[in-house]
């Protein structure tokens, strides 16, 4: 069994799992929907933060995820750092001190960002481990475009959350991706420009105007258009969804089932 797409039905995969059993089931990439997810405390529990992970962060300071490392150059469409002026802008409106934490090995983009934010801390890097926990340890978090960040941030229990509409968690981007909890009164979003996303790796500062806070209600706007967009595809999915289940009761009897099948 394999499972290739992001629009996949969370229900209909379970309903195909629990009864047709297959030996081995192939994620082609990690299904990015939080409409997948259940219960957060039960993450929670599965996945405790025990008080000897991570490093603390003081309540005043909004602790900043980097994204670079092997994304530090155009590598992936989805991908990248986000422009340094970003942070100077987060850091306006949030009036907090930001600490950075991440992929902050040398490179001309740290350069860059330790340039802008001198004297700034930087934390973290023993491990990724330790990097996650100590994500979820802060009180207000600032993501980068990466579901590494993203899924600390989801599993904390911050203040506030700040989310860049770029590229992997852009709907108007990536329509088949939804990382957009919109319910979660901890989450704010930021609009990020197509300019800027587009000159990520030969504007690292971009103007101020190209961010701005977006609203839960356009959000939803944008998530609804997204939805839109991938209608016919995800009309596919369903029905070779339902006409694969269909065939495979019709044609083959498994354990358990009542009455004879012929057999393929």
């Amino acid at each position: 069994m394999s499972v290739g797409s992001n629009l996949t039905r969370a229900d209909y995969l379970s309903g195909m799992m629990n009864r047709y059993r297959p030996p081995t089931i192939e994620l082609d990439g990690v299904v990015l929907r939080v409409g997948n997810y259940g219960d957060i405390e039960r993450y929670r529990e599965m996945f405790p933060l025990r008080k000897d992970d991570g490093t603390q962060i003081a309540k005043d300071r909004l602790l900043i995820h980097v994204r670079a490392g092997d994304v530090g150059v155009p590598s992936h469409g989805s991908y990248g750092p986000i422009p340094i002026s970003y942070y100077q802008y987060l850091v306006s409106k949030t009036k907090l001190t930001p600490v950075f934490i991440g992929e902050t090995s040398p490179s001309p983009y740290i350069e860059a960002l330790t340039s802008e934010f001198p004297g700034a801390e930087f934390v973290g890097g023993a491990s990724a481990f330790e990097d996650f926990q100590t994500i979820r340890r802060a009180h207000h978090i600032a993501i980068s475009v990466s579901s590494f960040s993203w899924l600390a941030a989801f599993l904390s229990r911050a203040e506030t959350i700040h989310v860049p509409l770029a590229g992997l968690l852009d709907p108007r981007e990536r329509p088949d991706a939804d990382l957009l909890p919109l319910g979660d009164p901890r989450y704010r979003f930021h609009d990020v420009s197509a300019r800027a996303w587009k000159d990520r790796y030969s504007d690292v500062f971009a103007n101020h105007a190209d961010f701005r806070p977006l609203s839960v209600t356009e959000a939803k706007r944008l998530k609804g258009e997204a939805v839109r967009r991938t209608v016919v595809q995800n009309a596919r999915i369903h029905f070779g969804l339902m006409r694969r289940m269909i065939f495979n009761r019709k044609f083959h009897r498994l354990p358990g089932d009542s009455g004879q099948r012929e057999q393929t």
